[in-house]
């Protein structure tokens, strides 16, 4: 318990230190934690590492460091640049799928299919879901936190509230020790402390849109709608991981396993954060 407690510790502050850093170190942050997630996963499914998986690897530091930044600053730039954009996005996209099917055939007796598969998924699956948390930031630095609260605060409550009056299973087979009554407290207690950040916030005057009170529900149903989805998430990371026949899909974080095993819950709460502020909360401001 003691290396668990400590090793959460240091992971957190140095998380801390990555998320106010500003957009560069979080995004190397998000590239890191990604291509270490992505590669315990490429591991986990293929037995080790392969050529092809570094195809996966270089799309994430593409979509990192060159689709995401010509992004954000070209399309400020009146639209011109738009064509230029898809075009370029489209033209990257063929080449990934020319490269891994190149390495396939040259690789065949070492590359499957299988192989080429999960090097696409680990991509959209880890690295895109986790590139979420800095698109939020650029919304607005606060959302960032809304994510990690829901998802860490969930399992918080989840545990506890799952100790005491959890009597039935939620997924017996895939995650046996969950149970219905668990996440109930933990959709519940992330909902509670939502509203309380968001209040938080609004006395700090840390939102620079302007909160009203009336607003602190709405966030306390996106943090209950996200710790929805980060028990599916966490779930989610328990089937892969059993149908593999591990019990973590790393050692980086002693107690804890590995980043997988850590940020399973975020890398759903992350783009749900992200889809229910752009749907649900944007259009209420505008109202």
């Amino acid at each position: 318990m003691a290396v668990r407690v400590i090793s959460a510790v240091v992971g957190a502050l140095i998380f801390i230190a990555v998320f106010l850093g500003g957009l560069i170190p979080l995004k190397i942050g998000a590239a890191v934690i990604s291509i270490i997630g992505m590669y315990e996963l490429y591991t986990a499914v293929s037995g080790k590492l392969k050529p092809v998986h570094f195809v996966g690897f270089a799309a994430e530091l593409w979509y990192v460091f060159v689709y995401n930044t010509v992004e954000y600053t070209d399309l400020t730039e009146g639209g011109r640049h738009i064509g230029y954009i898809l075009g370029a996005n489209h033209d990257m996209i063929l080449i990934a799928v020319i490269l891994l099917l190149v390495i396939m055939v040259a690789m065949h007796e070492k590359t499957s299919i299988h192989d080429v598969a999960i090097t696409v998924f680990g991509f959209l699956y880890v690295g895109m879901l986790m590139y979420c948390l800095v698109i939020l930031y650029q919304m607005n630095s606060i959302f960032i936190w809304i994510p990690l609260v829901c998802a860490w605060g969930s399992d918080t409550f989840a545990y506890f509230v799952g100790v005491k009056f959890g009597k039935h299973k939620l997924a017996p087979v895939l995650s046996p020790k969950k149970s219905v009554e668990g996440a109930i407290g933990g959709v519940v207690g992330a909902g509670v402390l939502m509203a309380v950040y968001m209040l938080a916030v609004q006395k700090l005057g840390l939102f620079d849109q302007g909160l009203d009170n009336r607003y602190i529900w709405q966030f306390a149903l996106v943090g209950a709608g996200a710790a929805a989805f980060s028990q599916v998430g966490d779930i989610a990371a328990s089937t892969i991981k059993r149908q593999m026949g591990i019990k973590d899909y790393g050692k980086i974080m002693p107690g804890h396993g590995g980043i997988l095993d850590r940020f399973d819950s975020v890398l759903f709460t992350a783009p749900t954060v992200y889809i229910l502020i752009q749907w649900f909360i944007n259009k209420w401001w505008e109202m």
